[in-house]
C-alpha cells in the first residue's frame, strides 16, 4: 500500500472515530438529558403527592377536633338525659309518681343535642336535601311508639283527623 493510501485509510478512520465518538457523546447526552428530565418529573410528582397528603392530613385533623368537640357537646346532654331516665325508670318500678321535672329537663337537653346537630349540619352545609316517599301515618306511629313506649302505661291519647 503507499503512503498516500496509508495516510487516506488512517484520515478515514479518524475520521470515522471521531464521528463515532462524537456520536457516543451525543448519544450519552440525550441519555443524561432524559434521566434529568426523568428525575425533574419524579421529584414534582414526589412533591405534589407530599403537597396532597398534607392537605388530606390537614383536612382529617380539622375533621377529628370537630368530632371531639361535638362528642364533647353531645356527651353533656346525653348524660343528664340518662339520669333523669334513669330517674323516672326508678319511680315506676317503686309505683311512684313519676317527677314532671325529669321530663322537662329530658326534653330541654334534647332540644340542645338538637341545637347541636343543627349547627354541625350548618357548618358541613348540607343544604342539598333528598326527596323520598314518606308515609306519613307510618312515620307518626313510629314517633308514637318511641316517645311513649307501650310498656310505660302512661294516660296518653292521641287523636288523628
Amino acid at each position: 500500500m503507499s503512503p498516500r493510501a496509508r495516510f487516506i485509510l488512517i484520515a478515514g478512520l479518524l475520521a470515522f472515530a471521531a464521528v463515532s465518538v462524537r456520536l457516543g457523546i451525543w448519544q450519552l447526552h440525550r441519555l443524561a438529558e432524559r434521566r434529568a428530565a426523568n428525575a425533574a418529573a419524579a421529584a414534582a410528582r414526589a412533591e405534589e403527592e407530599a403537597r396532597e397528603f398534607a392537605a388530606r392530613q390537614a383536612q382529617l385533623q380539622a375533621a377529628g377536633r370537630v368530632a371531639a368537640e361535638v362528642a364533647h357537646q353531645l356527651k353533656n346532654p346525653l348524660g343528664i338525659i340518662n339520669t333523669a331516665a334513669w330517674s323516672l325508670q326508678k319511680a315506676l318500678n317503686e309505683n311512684r309518681t313519676p317527677n314532671g321535672q325529669q321530663i322537662t329537663m329530658i326534653r330541654e337537653e334534647i332540644d340542645r343535642c338538637d341545637r347541636i346537630i343543627t349547627q354541625l349540619m350548618g357548618y358541613a352545609r348540607l343544604a342539598e336535601g333528598r326527596v323520598e316517599k314518606l308515609d306519613v301515618a307510618e312515620a307518626v306511629d313510629r314517633a308514637i311508639a318511641e316517645v311513649f313506649p307501650p310498656g310505660a302505661d302512661l294516660d296518653v291519647e292521641v287523636r288523628r283527623d
